[in-house]
């Protein structure tokens, strides 16, 4: 539905006024706004007066009135309530003529129109809507002829991985770790998050997964990256814990040399093509700091936080008051001896 948080049709059906009401009064009114006039047309929804106001970390339009907020809520309210009682059936999009339009009442900005079509896709409707369609199907024998290696199981590595099952090409992805997430798998430090929006940070195939947060921990976005490997079968595919070393390109016969490194040694494999989902976050980048390599006690890099480390009573120094450090000193201050 979008309008209530975690309440899924099936449980619509039980729900009652009262539950209905509260669930409303954590919902966006901006969203509300978005969503009803997508499903209405209601002409009082859009004649809604707007100003700007401080939403986190930006400036956002929000209804100028308190009244304006609690009509959003009555009305939606009122919609889910008609819906509840006809059954919870399959709920139609809308026009799609007016999904522009929608959008700008949610966001509280003007959309271009040579970017409406790129806001649509962020919604989802269609979750297959940057796949590879084509032209013309390929033969089945030179489909089989074809393959494709992808270097990294993170965002970039998995999308090209379900798109190249999807479009029927064989391929292989390497994965130097032991499993998926790419820098989520890796990243462990106290406090670790991401820091955007989680549904941003969201393939559109991926926007019916349960977030449990508007801005999630690390070990929720590495539950993201498994729901993928898992719902879309791509494991099969995946050799872990081998690490590419090297591409060579042969012209003479059209193929990639690529080095490959894992538990049985080093070897060899050719692809026609390759694709590299390899990130740059993953990769501790030590500055050069006078005295750092005479230090006696332990040091690492964020990107390396050790497994067994015990933060209690410990005295600690933080270099850095980036994303990483911003996140992780809060969450050091609680247990440890003192932070600076």
């Amino acid at each position: 539905m979008g309008m209530i948080d975690g309440l899924a049709r099936v449980e619509l059906l039980e729900a009652s006024d009262d539950m209905i009401e509260d669930a409303l009064e954590h919902a966006d009114p901006m969203v509300l706004r978005g969503i009803l006039y997508q499903l209405t047309g209601d002409a009082e929804i859009a004649a809604m007066e707007l100003v700007p106001a401080g939403v986190g970390f930006y400036e956002a339009m929000v209804p100028a009135r308190e009244e304006d907020v609690a009509l959003l809520r009555e009305k939606a309210a009122d919609f889910l309530k008609m819906y509840r009682d006809s059954g919870a059936g399959e709920l139609s999009i809308g026009p799609k003529e007016r999904l522009r339009m929608s959008l700008e009442f949610a966001s509280g900005e003007d959309i271009a129109e040579d970017e409406t079509q790129l806001y649509v896709e962020e919604l989802g409707l269609n979750p297959w809507a940057r796949s590879l369609v084509w032209k013309q199907e390929p033969p089945t024998d030179r489909l089989a002829q074809f393959s494709v290696v992808i270097i990294g199981t993170g965002m970039a590595g998995l999308n090209a991985a379900l798109q190249m099952k999807r479009a029927g090409i064989p391929f292989t992805v390497f994965e130097k770790n032991s499993g998926v997430g790419g820098t989520w798998h890796e990243n462990r430090y106290p406090g670790i998050r991401v820091d955007s929006p989680s549904r941003s940070y969201t393939h559109i195939f991926g926007t019916g997964f349960g977030y449990g947060y508007s801005f999630c921990p690390g070990a929720e976005n590495k539950r993201y990256f498994e729901w993928v490997a898992d719902t879309f079968a791509l494991r099969d595919h995946i050799v872990f814990n081998t690490e590419v070393q090297t591409l060579r390109w042969d012209e003479e016969s059209g193929l990639w040399d690529i080095c490959i490194d894992g538990p049985s040694g080093r070897q060899v494999v050719r692809a026609n093509a390759v694709m590299t989902g390899v990130g740059f976050l993953n990769r501790a980048r030590l500055p050069e700091i006078e005295g750092m390599t005479e230090f006696q006690g332990p040091s690492w890099h964020t990107s390396r936080w050790p497994q067994d480390c015990d933060i209690k009573g410990k005295r600690f120094a933080v270099i850095g008051t980036g994303s990483s450090g911003y996140q992780m000193i809060p969450d050091l201050a609680l247990e440890a001896k003192h932070v600076t």
